[in-house]
């Protein structure tokens, strides 16, 4: 068979593959917040990198945390066939970190979006129980134009000092999934920095609704164990609190990864994002 043949037959089964809708990318991502502390892993020395990691690995659907407005604002310029959901922690608009939800737009529409506080008091910027800032969970229902399947996206990020409040925080983020999926059926993706590992109870309530990719995957997670590295590029990353928890039984896990790419001997975060690749059942 000659090379164009060989070249031509090969694009259509890519393009059959996609038409299909049945393949779907998510990626969580802590950004690490752009703070001068920083220095030479501050956000201006490391966004073009993180930006292209993102481009290379071109996740559908992709749950930030941390990104103030600027830092978003940069990843939707930069990645110009994607736009995003969500507000700062702050006011719910433009002021205090975003746990931003991106999506192809060539791929997805966004029907409806909305975001709430980790608080007694979800409507309204608030701090929850005994955490040490406000935090929010955003989400939204996206709508694939090919195929017209919808699909919840959820994303947060726990506090990092408050027991109470992460755990307290999963069950309201549980209790907000369950509505939306008693009332229309659709499937659920939650990507999230939990601050808190695999045994600790964050994770079983949210666990005990959705199942947590990494166990859930056909094939054997892929990189590190671990998701934090804190910049310590001398040291193999072992905390896993970077998760994407899925509906299974409307949701096979294909593959789960933690990409551990570096650029210049440095990360392009303080975190490493988690990819899975999906299959709508």
């Amino acid at each position: 068979m000659k090379r164009p043949i060989i070249a031509f037959f090969l694009m259509a089964l890519s393009f059959i593959y996609n038409a299909t809708g049945q393949d779907l990318r998510v990626m969580t991502y802590n950004l690490r917040v752009d703070v001068p502390v920083d220095s030479l892993n501050s956000w201006d020395h490391r966004k073009e990198a993180l930006t292209a990691l993102l481009r290379f690995y071109a996740p559908d659907i992709f749950g930030t945390q941390e990104g103030l407005h600027h830092q978003v604002t940069y990843i939707k310029e930069a990645l110009n066939s994607y736009n995003y959901a969500g507000g700062g922690r702050t006011d719910g608009a433009t002021a205090g970190e975003y746990s931003a939800i991106f999506y192809n737009v060539e791929r997805f529409e966004r029907v409806s979006d909305s975001t709430f506080w980790l608080s007694a008091t979800p409507d309204k910027p608030s701090r929850g129980w005994d955490a040490a800032y406000d935090r929010i969970c955003t989400y939204v229902l996206l709508s694939e134009r090919r195929s017209g399947k919808r699909i919840w996206v959820f994303n947060t990020h726990l506090d990092n000092r408050g027991t109470q409040a992460r755990a307290e925080s999963a069950r309201l983020i549980a209790d907000r999934i369950r509505q939306v999926r008693d009332e229309t059926g659709y499937p659920v993706i939650l990507t999230g920095d939990f601050n808190c590992v695999e045994g600790d109870e964050p994770v079983q309530i949210i666990g005990s609704l959705l199942a947590d990719s990494r166990k859930a995957s056909l094939t054997g997670p892929y990189g590190p164990s671990g998701s934090f590295n804190g910049f310590e590029t001398d040291k193999e990353p072992q905390q896993r609190i970077d998760y994407i928890f899925v509906t299974e039984n409307l949701l096979t896990v294909i593959r789960y990864a933690v990409i551990d790419d570096h650029y210049d001997g440095r990360w392009p975060s303080d975190h490493l994002p988690v990819l899975v690749d999906l299959e709508f059942k």
